[in-house]
C-alpha cells in the first residue's frame, strides 16, 4: 500500500515544481532578451529528478502563477507571495483575501487560502493549503490472492505564516514558516516544520526585478527529505497606458534547482497582458523532465478577470499522460479607500514652477515636509504600490519626496514619468484638471519623449475647454517670454466669464498677470490691481499674497 502511494507521488514529482515600470516601446525587445537569457542557460542542467514521497509541496497552488508556466518568483505585485517569494510582501499595499482550488491529476485536488495585509513597506500573510489524495483501496495478500480490506482517504495539510520587509535601496527580504501535516502512511500519520527564505531586488533605472528563494529548508517527513529548491527568478512589465495597472504585459521566467540528492532544474517562461485593468490573458511553458510520458507536457495557459476590488483567475496545465490541471482562484483587496468627491479647489501639491527670483505659480503649496534619507528610486516605486493599493495620498506624498531630491545619478526619464504619474493621479483619481495639466507639462519638459505623459496629454487635451485651453497657451507664451501675447490671452480668459470654468483658473489668471506686469512689464499699477483682483477670489493665492506688499502704491498702505 505505502509503495503504491510512492510510485503515484513520485510520477507527480517529476513533472510538478513551485516557485513598475514603465518602458517606452523601443525598450521592449530588450525587455524580452533579459528576461529569457537570464534562466536559460539553466536548461542544460537538468538531470533526473529524485524520487521523494514529499513531492506533493511542489504543487503549485496560485492560479496566476500556474498560467505563467510557475515563473512569477519575482513578478512584485502578486498577493499569494507568501508561497512565491515572501520578499515581494514588501512592496504590496492593502489588505487581500485569496482562495483557489485545484483539480489537479490523478483525482488530487489542492484548496488554499490566505490572508494578507501590507503597508509601509512591510507585509505579512497567513494561509493554508489541504490536500486531498482521493480514495486509495486497502488490500492483504493471502496467499496468492489480494483481499480487499477497504479504503481511506490521504490528505496534507501545510499551513504557514510569512513576513516581508523593505531593506532599502531596492532590496527586500521575508521569511515564511511551514507547519507540515500528512496521513500518506495510514498508520503512521507525521509532521513537520519548514523554512522558506527569500531575497527581491529591484535594479535601480531598470524594469527588471530579480529574485532569489531556498524553500523548504527543514526536517524530515515520512522517512523523506524535504524537497529543498533554490528558486531564481526574473521580471520586468512595459506599460502601454497613462494609467498604471490598466494596460501592461508582465514577461517572468524563473529557474528551479533541486538541491536535495541530484540536481535537478525546471524552468519556466510565462507573459501575462493585462487589458484595460478588466481582462488578462495569460501563457506559458515549462521545460520539465517528461521521462517516459507521451503527449504534450509544460504547456501552461489561463486568464483573469477584475471587477473593481474582486478578481478572478483561472490557469489550465498539461502534463501529458497524467493528465491536465485546472485551478480557479479568487481574491478581494479589502477596505479599499474610496474615490474623494472632486471639489473646486485643488489638493495640496509641491511647486513644479519658474525658479526664483520669479514667484510660484501653483494654486496652492503643500508644507514642507523633512524628507528621510531614501533614494529616490526607493521613492518612485512605493508610489507606484502605493497607487496599485488605490493610496492616492501615499502616493503623491512618495513621488512628491522623490521630485525633490534632484539626484543627479538618477536619469531624467524617472524624473519625468514621477510628474507625470502624479498628474495621472490628479486626472483620473484625484480629480483636479489645473494640476494634472501642469504636472504633465512638467514631464514633458524634463523629458519630451515620455510616453505616460504624452497619453496623459492627449487625455487632458481632449477634457480641456476653450478657456482653460487659453490659459495653458498664455502661461507657454510666459514662459518663451512672449510676455505681450501672455497678457493678450490672459484677458481673454477673464472677459469670457464663464461660470463652469473653475475658478481657481481665474484667480491663476490674475497671478499671471500681476507676474508679468510687475517683473516684466513694469507696471507695479497693474500688478497690484491684479493681485486685488485674485485675492477677492481666493484669499489664500499664495502668488498674490507674497507679492501684493510689493506693488502697494504708498497711498494705499496702512499709516500713509
Amino acid at each position: 500500500m505505502r509503495n503504491a502511494c510512492y510510485h503515484l507521488f513520485q510520477a507527480i514529482g517529476r513533472h510538478i515544481s513551485k516557485g513598475p515600470l514603465i518602458l517606452k516601446k523601443s525598450q521592449a525587445c530588450l525587455l524580452l532578451i533579459l528576461v529569457l537569457g537570464l534562466n536559460v542557460p539553466m536548461l542544460r542542467a537538468q538531470s533526473a529528478p529524485v524520487n521523494m514521497g514529499t513531492s506533493w509541496l511542489r504543487i503549485p497552488d496560485n492560479a496566476r502563477d500556474g498560467a505563467m508556466a510557475e515563473a512569477m518568483g519575482a513578478v512584485p505585485d502578486t498577493v499569494d507571495e507568501a508561497v512565491l517569494n515572501p520578499a515581494g510582501l514588501g512592496l504590496l499595499g492593502g489588505t487581500y483575501l485569496t482562495a483557489s482550488h485545484s483539480f489537479w491529476i490523478q483525482n488530487l485536488s489542492l484548496d488554499h487560502f490566505a490572508f494578507t495585509l501590507a503597508e509601509g513597506g512591510s507585509g505579512f500573510s497567513v494561509g493554508g493549503d489541504y490536500i486531498n489524495f482521493g480514495s486509495i483501496s486497502t488490500y492483504n495478500v493471502v496467499g496468492p490472492n489480494l483481499v480487499p480490506t477497504g479504503s481511506y482517504t490521504p490528505m496534507a495539510v501545510n499551513g504557514f505564516a510569512a513576513f516581508g520587509t523593505n531593506l532599502g535601496m531596492g532590496l527586500h527580504a521575508g521569511l515564511t514558516g511551514h507547519f507540515i501535516y500528512d496521513n500518506i502512511q495510514q498508520s503512521q500519520p507525521d509532521q513537520t516544520a519548514s523554512l522558506d527564505a527569500g531575497l527581491l531586488y529591484q535594479m535601480p533605472q531598470s524594469p527588471l526585478v530579480l529574485s532569489a528563494v531556498l524553500s523548504n529548508l527543514g526536517f524530515n517527513i515520512d522517512n523523506s527529505l524535504l524537497p529543498l529548491v533554490l528558486k531564481t527568478a526574473v521580471s520586468g512589465q512595459i506599460w502601454f497606458d497613462a494609467k498604471p495597472k490598466q494596460h501592461y504585459l508582465t514577461l517572468a521566467s524563473e529557474s528551479d534547482l533541486l538541491l536535495t540528492n541530484n540536481q535537478f532544474t525546471n524552468v519556466g517562461f510565462g507573459g501575462e497582458y493585462w487589458y484595460k485593468g478588466l481582462l488578462a490573458i495569460r501563457a506559458g511553458y515549462r521545460f520539465i523532465n517528461t521521462q517516459d510520458l507521451t503527449g504534450v507536457t509544460g504547456l501552461t495557459a489561463g486568464a483573469g478577470l477584475r471587477f473593481g476590488d474582486l478578481q478572478l483567475d483561472y490557469s489550465f496545465m498539461t502534463l501529458g499522460d497524467l493528465g491536465n490541471t485546472n485551478q480557479i482562484e479568487l481574491s478581494v483587496q479589502l477596505g479599499t479607500e474610496a474615490t474623494p468627491t472632486p471639489t473646486p479647489k485643488p489638493s495640496p501639491a509641491p511647486t513644479i514652477a519658474p525658479t526664483p527670483p520669479m514667484p510660484v505659480l501653483t494654486p496652492v503649496q503643500a508644507p514642507p515636509t523633512p524628507v528621510p534619507a531614501k533614494s529616490f528610486m526607493e521613492y518612485y516605486r512605493a508610489g507606484i504600490q502605493a497607487y496599485v493599493a488605490k493610496n492616492y495620498p501615499e502616493a503623491l506624498d512618495n513621488w512628491f519626496k522623490a521630485i525633490v531630491l534632484k539626484d543627479p545619478t538618477v536619469q531624467p526619464f524617472f524624473y519625468a514619468e514621477a510628474c507625470a504619474m502624479i498628474g495621472v493621479v490628479y486626472k483620473f483619481d484625484l480629480p483636479n484638471h489645473f494640476l494634472a495639466h501642469q504636472f504633465c507639462n512638467a514631464a514633458l519638459k524634463i523629458d519630451p519623449t515620455t510616453e505616460t505623459a504624452l497619453k496623459l496629454k492627449h487625455e487632458i487635451d481632449a477634457t480641456t475647454t476653450p478657456i482653460e485651453g487659453k490659459y495653458w497657451e498664455a502661461e507657454d507664451d510666459f514662459e518663451k517670454g512672449h510676455y505681450e501675447s501672455a497678457v493678450k490671452k490672459l484677458r481673454q480668459v477673464i472677459d469670457a466669464h464663464d461660470p463652469t470654468t473653475p475658478s481657481f483658473y481665474y484667480t491663476e489668471t490674475y497671478c499671471l498677470l500681476g507676474v508679468i506686469y510687475q517683473y516684466h512689464l513694469g507696471e507695479p499699477d497693474l500688478a497690484y490691481q491684479s493681485y486685488q483682483a485674485a485675492l477677492k477670489i481666493d484669499p489664500k493665492a499664495k502668488t498674490a499674497n507674497e507679492n501684493i506688499d510689493k506693488v502697494t502704491p504708498p497711498s494705499t498702505k496702512p499709516g500713509q
